[in-house]
């Protein structure tokens, strides 16, 4: 084993150091020099993550009676603070089934009447207001906002009026 490693080391040393056979009658020895690596950083990006924007109902009653008001209470998260002007719940007598995209301005909705709150309002946030029912039946609602010009819509969810 120990003339393994002698051998393992002469076979290394070596390889390290170089003869000149040309040379008159002197020898030469070349070494090979150690260089020093420099750490490299790399820096993360400094783009801003892409705008993620969720708007859910946190009150909502699943029946009322005729004629009355009831509370509606939503949220809207989002991973960037914004700056919106409108945020509102859109409802009607028929269901709009299915999810909304971002390009379905409330005109497009389907939904008939609104409840909105129109001022200069930041995001994340919660915001609530008064529906006032009408006549028997069922009412469909999404909550709404609109941030940098597109539309969220929350889930359609019923609220029967007996």
């Amino acid at each position: 084993m120990r003339s393994v490693l002698v051998l393992a080391l002469m076979i290394f040393v070596a390889g390290c150091v170089t003869t000149d056979y040309n040379a008159p009658a002197t020898t030469t020895v070349r070494t090979t020099a150690l260089t020093t690596v420099q750490p490299t950083t790399i820096q993360a990006s400094t783009a801003p993550a892409a705008l993620d924007v969720k708007i859910s109902f946190v009150e909502l009653p699943d029946s009322v009676k005729p004629n009355s008001k009831f509370a509606v209470k939503w949220k809207v998260d989002s991973n960037q603070q914004k700056n919106i002007t409108h945020t509102a719940v859109h409802y009607g007598n028929k269901s709009v089934s299915g999810a909304l995209a971002t390009e379905v301005t409330p005109a497009d909705s389907g939904y008939t009447d609104l409840t909105a709150i129109s001022t200069d309002s930041k995001i994340p946030n919660e915001f609530s207001l008064s529906v006032f029912t009408k006549s028997q039946g069922t009412i469909y609602a999404r909550g709404h906002v609109i941030v940098d010009e597109k539309n969220y819509w929350t889930e359609e969810k019923s609220i029967k009026v007996e």
